[in-house]
């Protein structure tokens, strides 16, 4: 069986994938927004701190590096202090010489001299022998970093020395990594407010409606016509409600003009039946009498009008049988019933005076238990190897076995008869309906196996034929409940 997915499902589902939609695309927007516009912020902060600093920078490098290098070490440990993302400071002449190099703070005074001339790498050198005297921002990924190359212009207006201010990313990718945080902070939360305001909603307008309609459908599934829902509504639901209610009573008046009909149709066959045994209760007495008392060609006669009253006697009984199956406040009682044990009791008291030679090999294992009306079930079983009886040849050979399944068993009789083709199976159940061979037969009513599947369906089961070919029997599958389903 198709397993449903519920409106709540369906329709919150794409609500919810199209929340997201919305919210993680505003949420990559304000995300690349203000990450621009922190990048932004911090590289006017670095380039404004460089300017102001260039001077001094070379200033007191011109006054103190040689002659109070300590003291020149203190105004670049102030620099620093003023700016955290500020990691070193360099300053080159233009041909890439390095004259200063903040880690000497803490190194101590480079000596040229002694240990060398200090220069830049060959690219930086070559991007200041190419590029005019200007500010350049170099970032340099491998270290998280960013270099502000800012020329210095003496009073007349040379190009005489340039500084390197190397600021380090770590605090920028801080602060971008906090605005990624706190916008996906706020979405979710955003996210989470808009979907149960949407499911509040859902709620209380569609799904509080839908669970009425559920509701009043079931009910008349369960045999309650004539429900009515209570939708306090103006729109199509309110609509579908007025509807419902309407079909729900046109439903209820339908089914007692129905039943009315039923119960005449019952008294009728009732009354028929009880018409039709009263003058026949005396040719069944008298029947003997003549048969034992004429000729051979009286007994002859006589003999063809009993078969022909036994087959009036016994349509009569079918069709009152099967009309009480009909009835749609027919009281079954049920009970737990051992399969084996009842089909046994029936083969030994039900087939005592069959004329054919009859094999019935009952398989169904000791231990399995259906949930039946024992009656139903005996006249059942009695029908089907009536049936099996009625289209078998002289030597009648019946196999009857049964499959356990959780919640129901599965039955099953197979004889060795005259079979069935395709054509013939699909209106074996039908009332009155009989195979072209036996069409004349005054032995069969053609309600047997229609009292049989009425049998079934009164206990919540299926029933169905199954047949090789014509001459090579049939197998008649019916299930049984193990348990009364609540």
């Amino acid at each position: 069986m198709l397993k449903r997915r519920s409106i709540k499902t369906r329709l919150l589902l794409p609500t919810i994938i199209i929340l997201l939609i919305i919210f993680l695309t505003s949420s990559s927007v304000i995300i690349l927004r203000e990450s621009d516009f922190a990048k932004n912020e911090f590289n006017e902060n670095i380039v404004s701190f460089s300017k102001l600093s260039l001077n001094t920078i070379i200033t007191n490098h011109i006054l103190y590096y040689d002659s109070g290098f300590i003291k020149y070490s203190e105004i670049i440990r102030e620099l620093f202090k003023l700016n955290n993302d500020l990691t070193e400071i360099k300053i080159i002449t233009n041909d890439g010489i390095i004259l200063f190099d903040s880690i000497e703070i803490d190194t101590g005074k480079y000596n040229m001299e002694s240990e060398g001339i200090r220069t830049v790498d060959e690219g930086l050198a070559k991007t200041l022998k190419e590029e005019p005297p200007q500010m350049i921002l170099i970032n340099n990924s491998k270290t998280s970093s960013i270099d502000i190359i800012q020329p210095y212009f003496n009073e007349w207006g040379m190009h005489e020395y340039s500084v390197i201010f190397t600021y380090t990313l770590s605090n920028f990718y801080q602060t971008q990594a906090t605005i990624i945080l706190s916008v996906l902070i706020l979405s979710i939360l955003f996210f989470v407010v808009s979907f149960l305001m949407i499911f509040v909603l859902f709620e209380r307008t569609i799904n509080k409606s839908i669970k009425q309609l559920i509701k009043g459908a079931k009910e008349i599934e369960k045999g309650i016509v004539g429900t009515q829902i209570d939708i306090d509504s103006n729109d199509e639901f309110g609509e579908l409600a007025d509807a419902f209610n309407s079909m729900s009573k046109s439903v209820y008046e339908s089914q007692h003009k129905l039943e009315d009909n039923i119960k005449q149709k019952e008294r009728f066959i009732i009354q028929l039946g009880h018409d039709l045994r009263t003058p026949l209760g005396p040719i069944m007495n008298m029947l003997p009498l003549l048969e034992s008392n004429g000729s051979e060609e009286k007994r002859k006669i006589i003999n063809i009008i009993n078969r022909n009253f036994n087959y009036i006697n016994n349509l009569v009984s079918k069709t009152i049988e099967f009309s009480k199956l009909n009835h749609p406040k027919l009281l079954i009682k049920r009970e737990q019933l051992n399969l084996r044990n009842e089909i046994e009791k029936i083969i030994r008291y039900k087939t005592t005076t069959v004329e054919k030679t009859l094999i019935i090999n009952n398989k169904i294992p000791d231990n399995i238990e259906v949930y039946a009306d024992r009656i139903n079930f005996e006249e059942l079983i009695t029908n089907l190897i009536e049936n099996s009886l009625k289209y078998s040849y002289d030597t009648v050979k019946i196999e009857i076995n049964a499959l356990d399944a959780p919640s129901e068993v599965e039955i099953w009789i197979k004889d060795n008869g005259i079979g069935l083709d395709m054509d013939q199976i699909d209106f074996v159940f039908d009332e009155f309906y009989k195979v072209d061979s036996s069409r004349h037969d005054i032995e069969s009513s053609g309600l047997g196996l229609s009292i049989c599947k009425r049998i079934v369906e009164r206990h919540n089961g299926r029933i169905w034929i199954t047949s090789e070919g014509i001459g090579k029997g049939i197998t008649v599958h019916f299930t049984l409940k193990k348990r009364l389903n609540h």
